[in-house]
């Protein structure tokens, strides 16, 4: 990665804006360091990215990891990462178990790979995220065709192992990409608990998602535990079916259960 441009380097000491030739600041003296923001490292991957398919905008909007090299040759003299507070890095070496950092400044030219490791650093936007998620076409025991949506927080408890387990490959890690790998796991728990569950001439209460939102919370968390996240809250449930009027085709779906904002009886956008 290029990091030539990304930002105005700061004086860490004084405050005073530097320029990235300059080795020292001629305010105060001190070290010149040029500090990296995520959004400013974030902006420069998504510039040499060449991923045409997704909107520059919604992967800076949606991204929730960075991956960028230590290596001596990729231009890290004079510069640090900021890693603010709710945010972490985990560093990757060779042969050497990973090393998470918490939130400070951290010099990475004092901290470049040794000539020919391939050594990296992981950036952390945010270590939690309120996903929505939309899984159709789910049988009830009746058998009637449902389709339940869910917000769920998905908290990254263990950057270290998520980075050795999920993120192994790429430069950004994105809100859609953690979305697609769990939608696997909700969807068996969902398909599993309307598996049991009778839909036809069920009163509209908040009974049938309550225990859907329980069973997520169990199941989801300990299938997702070894690989190093964790179920927050599960906010939202609602479990819809099609309205019976003769033509499934022409079908409008109606509401079953729902348990806070995320469906209507009317049907949902």
């Amino acid at each position: 990665m290029n990091f030539r441009g990304l930002s105005m380097p700061v004086c860490d000491s004084c405050g005073n804006v530097t320029t990235i030739p300059w080795k020292f600041c001629r305010y105060c003296g001190s070290p010149a360091v040029d500090i990296l923001s995520f959004d400013q490292l974030i902006a420069g991957l998504i510039r040499e990215s060449s991923d045409i398919f997704v909107p520059s905008e919604e992967m800076e909007r949606t991204s929730l990891i960075l991956r960028f090299p230590l290596a001596r040759d990729a231009d890290l003299t004079g510069r640090a990462v900021a890693i603010q507070d709710g945010q972490k890095a985990v560093i990757i070496r060779t042969n050497v178990a990973p090393e998470v950092i918490d939130p400070q400044t951290y010099p990475l030219s004092g901290n470049a790979s040794p000539d020919g490791e391939d050594s990296q650093i992981l950036l952390f936007r945010q270590l939690s995220k309120l996903l929505e998620i939309e899984i159709p076409d789910l049988l009830s025991k009746d058998p009637l065709p449902v389709t339940i949506r869910c917000s769920l927080e998905v908290k990254i408890e263990n950057p270290a192992t998520f980075s050795s387990e999920v993120f192994t490959d790429g430069d950004i890690y994105t809100s859609v990409h953690l979305t697609d790998w769990i939608f696997g796991v909700i969807e068996k728990i969902c398909n599993d608990f309307m598996t049991s569950q009778v839909v036809r001439d069920f009163r509209v209460d908040d009974s049938m998602a309550k225990a859907l939102r329980a069973q997520i919370t169990s199941l989801c968390g300990s299938a997702i535990e070894e690989f190093g996240l964790q179920i927050g809250d599960v906010q939202d449930v609602s479990i819809h079916c099609p309205m019976e009027n003769g033509d499934w085709d022409q079908a409008e779906p109606i509401l079953v259960s729902q348990l806070g904002e995320s469906g209507s009886q009317s049907g949902w956008t």
